[in-house]
């Protein structure tokens, strides 16, 4: 037998030579091919074959081939493909509209949740080599005490700066303040104002905008961002104009570049620490080792292991502070933390932003995978529905000539341009949902552009995958319905349909006990006693002048005499503040670190703070008063309250050493937020750091006290600018991430939740399509209606019952997990279990209850007929 030329050469010189006055070559060569091949042998014959063949390739002919004639040809197929799409769906309308609507919801929350995993895990990935970056931060062992600081000794930064040739550059930031911004007249409160020097604007690549970035030394001078620009000059140049900030006037030296919402070091206003405290660090190296006011960052040259750096600087301390660390018994140890892990890894009180949650990542990302799979899968079985429903037209093309090849690649095509149309379509609801996620999350999420190669690779495979397996499916549940004796997708068929049901219901069920008991535990932590009262309180900031002068400190109390005003008090800070620590000795103990609040003598009445021994504080004692909680008698080695009023013990401040008098013993106060184990805290009577008034108001009357408040706030000239907030929401900022876990696992409960009802419409419609006739036959037979609805019902009534059984124990273990977490914490009880449950099962009747009943109540002569 004559052997033929190579089969992918044949068919490329058939495509190109088939029509017009090419229709010979093809023949030619065939020719050529069978005299060579007696020649020289078949290999020889296939060579020169297929050189000729792709010596065929011409642009005259490639352009011929592809004309605009068979583009307006495939153009015309595809539209055809919408339009016999479209007229399935108008068939059965409101199933349809839930559908393609759920599909595109699914799609579009896959779309905000990609955004939202994207925004987690890109933190600072706008910072140039930010492998190289790092903050150098310290741990302190000290005798029964062990924490660790962002906060670094003052003179570390310079050292490392001058002695180490590792460091490329490093640099110095202070904590953000609140400031008041004063323009023409016009107050603003302004956060995220930051202290740096020059050396952190290229560690964190501050981009320039306007100004000169040298100029950045001059303690007059004031960088701003773009979007403050914008935001408070109303459309004015902002550069070289004067301000006032805190009362000092200064000049716009630059406007900045905007940071990134995925960073941790956001700032609105950037300021150079002052030159004195340069210079007083550089003076003397030896000291100011244990004074921890600045945070401190490095950039590491170029093929420096950060590791061996590391163990070069971790007890850098000792070289200059030895002796004094040994007579205190302490030992400061430092490291690295690389910038890209301050987000995610980095969770210290100090941190410049709040800090991300990996649970909720995990949690966010697998749920988006799964609902991802739900919409797929639902996809799938609605596309399935309407091909079966299509069945007489695909068994007329069968008929015809058009074998299962060809209905596959005719799926395929619908499939694909189907979904093409909805993926659009969920970007654009995605676009428009994310304005609303952002204000409720507080968050700057943004959607990538679809021009993107990742995000085009992504959409192709999705597209191709699912209409891949869609037409596979779709054809398999048609020959095997239409073909009398085929059976070919049936090993396939149950777990399919099983996995349609159990998997949508399960993860609906998992993250509506998640949701709950988030929601429980957040309210359990907003309401529970924290040892003071919240309630009611507004919080002022105001410049008290010198309170040291009692008189006038009354006089400022006695002005906020209104009726709507219950009472008044002065502190440094407030519960829901940062706090740092003092050092306390008394004759049995030296240098302690004890977390403070400076109060004056009316604190403890305002925040009806229990003193269950001793005395509050007062103004009349020779000696500052000290009010300590009850967990640090045993810092100092006290047995009993009883033992502890009276004494005198050091408190180590930035003024310098006091004494004190401990006065009482209160109760525990939780000032850090109930995820926190309770740490002692005493309230130390120092009228020289005032800064703050809290006011109790009365509910009732809370816009006229406010105002009250206000009016005597401007007559005592407290400030440039009154601004309030209230206490309560400053404590439950704390929950910010809880808060956020709870919305976000609602929304996405209730997305799966509407995509399960969706898979279980397209479930009960695919089921009752195949079973048509066998139903048919049963009423023929004299089946009742509730045989038949114990049929229809048994399939997703089971695959439901597994997915509850299987759903509770993945929920119980994570949530114990998740609860672990919090030192204060709920007892995961049976509610969220029985309410989720209760829910599953009523939507799920509800869902099943029309199309089940219909094809109960419908004739069987036409479901017989049908077939």
């Amino acid at each position: 037998m004559a052997r033929k030329p190579p089969s992918v050469f044949e068919k490329l010189a058939d495509w190109l030579c088939g029509e017009g006055m090419f229709c010979d070559i093809p023949g030619d060569m065939r020719e050529e091919f069978d005299k060579n091949s007696g020649l020289s042998g078949w290999f020889i014959a296939s060579v020169k074959y297929a050189y000729t063949a792709l010596t065929l390739i011409r642009p005259f002919i490639l352009r011929d081939k592809f004309s605009r004639l068979h583009l307006s040809v495939w153009t015309t197929l595809y539209i055809e493909n919408i339009r016999v799409y479209y007229r399935s769906l108008r068939k059965s309308p409101l199933i349809s509209i839930l559908n393609v609507g759920g599909i595109t919801l699914g799609y579009a929350v896959c779309w905000m949740v990609f955004c939202y995993v994207h925004h987690e895990l890109t933190f600072e990935s706008h910072l140039e080599d930010r492998s190289r970056l790092f903050r150098v931060e310290l741990t302190a062992n000290m005798p029964k005490r062990f924490f660790e600081s962002v906060k670094t000794s003052e003179p570390l930064i310079d050292i490392l700066r001058t002695k180490y040739p590792e460091i490329e550059t490093a640099g110095r930031l202070r904590e953000p303040v609140d400031v008041t911004f004063e323009y023409q007249g016009i107050y603003r409160k302004v956060s995220k104002c930051y202290f740096v020097e020059p050396e952190i604007l290229d560690i964190f690549s501050v981009q320039m905008v306007e100004g000169n970035i040298d100029s950045f030394g001059n303690p007059d001078h004031v960088f701003i961002t773009r979007d403050f620009s914008n935001d408070y000059f109303d459309g004015d140049r902002a550069l070289d104009r004067e301000i006032m900030i805190n009362g000092s006037n200064l000049k716009v030296a630059g406007i900045v570049e905007t940071p990134p919402s995925n960073t941790h070091f956001k700032y609105n206003i950037l300021r150079p620490i002052p030159n004195t405290f340069r210079e007083r660090v550089r003076k003397d190296p030896t000291e100011n080792w244990l004074t921890n006011n600045t945070l401190g960052y490095i950039k590491l040259k170029q093929g420096i292991d950060p590791g061996s750096f590391e163990s070069k600087i971790e007890k850098i301390a000792d070289q200059y502070y030895r002796e004094e660390l040994e007579s205190l018994d302490y030992t400061l140890t430092h490291f690295l933390r690389p910038v890209r892990d301050i987000h995610l890894k980095a969770h210290n009180i100090h941190e410049l932003e709040l800090p991300g949650n990996v649970t909720t990542i995990y949690i966010a990302a697998f749920t988006g995978f799964i609902i991802l799979c739900i919409v797929i899968m639902n996809f799938i079985n609605h596309l399935s529905v309407i091909y079966l429903r299509r069945s007489n037209e695909f068994a007329i093309r069968s008929i015809l000539g058009g074998g299962s090849f060809h209905q596959l690649k005719q799926s395929f095509a619908e499939s694909i341009l189907a979904l093409s149309v909805i993926l659009i379509l969920s970007y654009g609801i995605a676009f428009i949902g994310l304005i609303y996620v952002n204000q409720l999350l507080d968050l700057q999420l943004r959607l990538p552009s679809l021009l993107t190669w990742n995000l085009i690779v992504i959409i192709l495979v999705i597209v191709i995958v699912t209409g891949i397996v869609t037409s596979i499916l779709s054809s398999r549940h048609i020959i095997s319905n239409r073909i009398p004796g085929n059976r070919s997708c049936k090993a396939i068929t149950p777990l399919y349909k099983g996995l349609s049901i159990f998997m949508p219901f399960a993860i609906s069920l998992v993250l509506i006990i998640i949701s709950i008991t988030v929601f429980l535990q957040v309210n359990f932590m907003m309401i529970k006693d924290m040892g003071f009262n919240k309630s009611n309180k507004i919080v002022v900031d105001a410049q008290l002048g010198s309170t040291n002068e009692k008189e006038h400190y009354k006089r400022v109390k006695d002005a906020f005499d209104h009726p709507y005003v219950i009472d008044v008090t002065a502190s440094w800070s407030t519960p829901g503040d940062r706090y740092t620590a003092f050092f306390t000795s008394s004759e049995n103990v030296t240098d302690r670190l004890l977390n403070y609040l400076f109060v004056d003598e009316d604190f403890i009445d305002t925040y009806k703070i229990s003193v269950i021994h001793g005395e509050g504080i007062s103004d009349k004692d020779s000696l500052n008063n000290l009010v300590l909680s009850g967990s640090s008698l045993s810092k100092f080695g006290w047995g009993s309250p009883a033992e502890a009023v009276g004494k005198i013990v050091e408190v180590g401040t930035s003024v310098g050493i006091i004494q004190a008098r401990v006065t009482g013993i209160m109760k525990e106060i939780n000032y850090r937020g109930l995820q926190h184990e309770l740490e002692p805290i005493g309230l130390l009577y120092m009228p020289e750091y005032f800064k703050k008034l809290t006011f109790t108001v009365d509910e009732n009357h809370f816009t006229e006290a406010v105002a009250a408040i206000e009016k005597s706030w401007k007559a005592l000239e407290l400030g440039e600018y009154f601004d309030y907030r209230l206490l309560s929401r400053q404590i439950h900022a704390h929950y910010r991430t809880e808060a956020n876990l709870n919305v976000l696992t609602l929304l996405l409960s209730i997305i799966s939740l509407i995509l399960s009802c969706i898979g279980l419409i397209n479930f009960i419609s695919l089921n009752n399509s195949e079973k048509l006739k066998e139903i048919g036959i049963r009423k023929v037979f004299g089946a009742s209606k509730k045989d038949i609805y114990g049929l229809i019902s048994r399939d997703y009534l089971l695959n439901t019952l597994l997915a509850i059984t299987l759903a509770c124990p993945l929920a119980y273990i994570l949530m114990e997990i998740w609860l672990d977490s919090f030192a204060f914490r709920i007892n995961l009880s049976l509610t969220p279990f029985a309410v989720a449950i209760a829910l599953v099962i009523f939507i799920l009747i509800a869902t099943s209850s029309y199309q089940t009943i219909k094809i109960i109540h419908s004739s069987p002569v036409d479901a017989i007929k049908n077939e």
